[in-house]
């Protein structure tokens, strides 16, 4: 995802919500309050997405272990862990090996890009992001493709 300098919130109308044949999880890891905001705002109106919030590292294992989501949002840098380290952590669950993961940071070093790509992460995503994309990615991320409803 590319980013703006802008957040913009849809006020009006909800998008369309594509039609699909089932619910999916996205797990959501983000120790910062005002992202966790700006996510779950993002996801709202798409009815598709079943989004999950943890808090750091060890609330997501324990997510991981109750429900094995479709796709990951990892931020890499949490109170209780970075998200280099946490991948590993996360992919050793027992049906999490082809979950995507997808790396969220603030951290512009080029090289980390290289290591989370390298690593296995799924696709890196550099904050600021497009909000407006938030859900129509994470659905892609997923490998998910929607029913194409009757016009």
């Amino acid at each position: 995802m590319t980013g703006g300098n802008n957040l913009h919130v849809r006020t009006t109308d909800a998008p369309e919500t594509p039609v699909f044949a089932r619910r999916f999880v996205a797990l959501f890891v983000d120790d910062d309050a005002v992202w966790t905001l700006i996510v779950k705002e993002a996801v709202r109106h798409n009815t598709a997405i079943q989004l999950r919030v943890a808090r750091s590292v060890a609330e997501a294992e324990a997510s991981l272990r109750d429900v094995i989501p479709d796709v990951v949002l990892l931020d890499m840098h949490l109170g209780d862990g970075y998200g280099m380290e946490a991948f590993g952590r996360f992919k050793a669950i027992p049906g999490m090996s082809a979950v995507p993961i997808i790396a969220l940071t603030a951290d512009t070093v080029a090289e980390r890009s290289t290591q989370a790509k390298a690593l296995g992460f799924a696709e890196y995503w550099s904050k600021p992001i497009d909000v407006l994309r938030i859900a129509d990615d994470l659905v892609r991320a997923a490998g998910l493709s929607p029913h194409r409803s009757a016009p």
